[in-house]
């Protein structure tokens, strides 16, 4: 299928700010994401998810002088749901990228997902691998690589598990995303819940076959990713997927069982180790 080529398709960038947000990240993300692309977005909707620290605005500010900028302002914090959706609502055009605030946009990105974009137009969702790094006394340095399935069939088969477009990496169409009721609110996983909902309703999801970005990591990341909460609200959402269709009793249970021994018993510690070690290569 063709679509015509990339430089024919102009699209829009969603930016997602709240109150912890470093400036200087911010700063780099977007000119990773405008300045530093072969292929760069013609507008940025900025989302304000309430009060948002004063150098970060001005950031934005400065941006807005010579580009296209969107602001959504919400007075008090409602989420990531609730501020990608706004985001998507007011896009113009047919395709919108996702930038994460402190992650940086590799040089090729949007020219590789516009490529997939002119072959498949009918896709809903394209994304890709990422390169994790960490930053410590101003020094960055490189740590793994990650990919995802690239084809529509084996993103499905891999959506059974778990989720299978890494979220920052994502190019959105946003008629498909606004047809399934656009972003809703998820506890950590809104994205894996659109995903669920756009399959389901029979839309392909892609990944390009290479990494898109370099993606920031933390100690806190994969605290994050643990506790009763966490758990219980991806054993809902695997759930939700069976009902939908797309895994099985039998994954969802012992999907339950894995994730309660990752997410509840394991420390911190091993739970990063169990990710970066073994379940990436599963």
């Amino acid at each position: 299928m063709s679509g015509g080529n990339r430089s024919d398709i102009p699209f829009a960038a969603m930016l997602c700010l709240y109150n912890k947000n470093v400036a200087a990240e911010v700063e780099e993300a977007v000119f990773s994401a405008f300045g530093n692309q072969t292929y760069p977005p013609s507008q940025l909707i900025v989302v304000y998810d309430g009060p948002i620290p004063d150098n970060v605005a001005a950031i934005i500010d400065v941006f807005s002088q010579h580009n296209d900028v969107v602001k959504i302002i919400f007075d008090h914090c409602r989420g990531h749901g609730a501020a990608r959706a706004a985001a998507v609502s007011v896009c113009k055009y047919n395709w919108i990228a996702i930038i994460d605030a402190d992650d940086i946009s590799m040089p090729h990105r949007f020219e590789k997902l516009l490529d997939i974009v002119a072959r498949f137009p009918q896709a809903a969702v394209i994304g890709g691998g990422f390169v994790e790094f960490e930053v410590e006394n101003g020094a960055k340095t490189l740590g793994h690589t990650v990919n995802y399935p690239v084809t529509a069939q084996e993103v499905r088969r891999y959506l059974a598990n778990r989720s299978p477009i890494a979220q920052p990496t994502a190019m959105l169409r946003v008629a498909a995303v606004k047809a399934v009721g656009n972003y809703q609110h998820w506890f950590n996983n809104e994205d894996y819940y659109l995903w669920i909902r756009l399959a389901s309703a029979g839309y392909q999801l892609l990944n390009v076959s290479e990494p898109l970005i370099w993606f920031r990591t933390n100690p806190n990341l994969f605290a994050r990713r643990g506790g009763v909460r966490y758990w219980w609200n991806e054993v809902k959402l695997q759930y939700f997927s069976y009902e939908s269709g797309i895994t099985t009793l039998g994954r969802l249970l012992s999907g339950a069982l894995i994730r309660f021994i990752v997410q509840v018993l394991m420390p911190t510690k091993l739970r990063a180790l169990f990710y970066k070690r073994l379940l990436r290569k599963i």
